[in-house]
């Protein structure tokens, strides 16, 4: 059975080695965990954590010697190493690949029971598929990205009409989340086009002035 994963907090937590609360953005995350964030902040994982060694190691898979630059770190080792090197770990992670399912599955989530193609590939998976439906994860990443829960979701589709924000065009596919980049904050749901549009501008208002201004010279007398 999979682990649940949960979606990163945004409140202070208490780190459980110095004891100090700390905003969440001094703690890595940590799915696995209620808050979504490991126990330990930073500083403390910092602390605890071993400088890569310079000395030719040992591979306890294949028993081959090799330097350092053949193995990932791994900071609470004493050496700072991972005991596999590169090669040989990932050739077992690829041994432990599974071919996409071809029959239904039923989402973990939602508990629905759906086609192969509403599921992710996730090759670690005996099905190659994603536990949950591409429709509840999605949910899930607005509420990690933006805390933006299914219920606030479904009310701003209401309200803008099922429409883009800005062109007013109904929505082909599943709408993009507009967000404020500076603080966060959710502004509305757009079509792709125009998500695009608002990144290549940069968000920047005087850019897009800019831009109305160029497009209507061509049309003054």
């Amino acid at each position: 059975m999979k682990t649940k994963k949960y979606p990163r907090s945004k409140k202070p937590q208490q780190c459980k080695t110095c004891g100090e609360t700390k905003p969440a953005e001094e703690f890595y995350p940590d799915k696995r965990n209620l808050s979504g964030l490991r126990g330990r902040c930073k500083e403390c994982y910092k602390s605890l954590s071993y400088l890569r060694t310079k000395d030719r190691q040992q591979c306890v898979t294949c028993g081959e010697v090799k330097p350092t630059e053949k193995f990932n770190t791994q900071g609470d080792k004493l050496n700072g190493l991972q005991s596999e090197c590169r090669k040989c770990r990932k050739s077992r992670q690829k041994s432990r690949e599974y071919p996409r399912s071809s029959g239904p599955q039923r989402c973990r989530v939602c508990g629905e029971t759906k086609s192969p193609e509403e599921f992710h590939t996730n090759k670690s998976n005996l099905s190659g598929l994603v536990g949950a439906c591409m429709a509840c994860c999605k949910v899930y990443e607005r509420a990690r990205r933006y805390d933006l829960t299914h219920e606030t979701y479904l009310q701003m589709l209401k309200e803008q009409d099922n429409k883009c924000a800005i062109c007013g065009n109904s929505f082909t596919g599943s709408p993009y989340v507009d967000h404020c980049h500076t603080t966060g904050k959710v502004r509305g749901l757009l079509c792709s086009t125009c998500n695009t549009g608002l990144g290549g501008f940069k968000d920047d208002p005087t850019i897009l002035e800019n831009a109305i201004k160029y497009l209507t010279r061509g049309v003054e007398k």
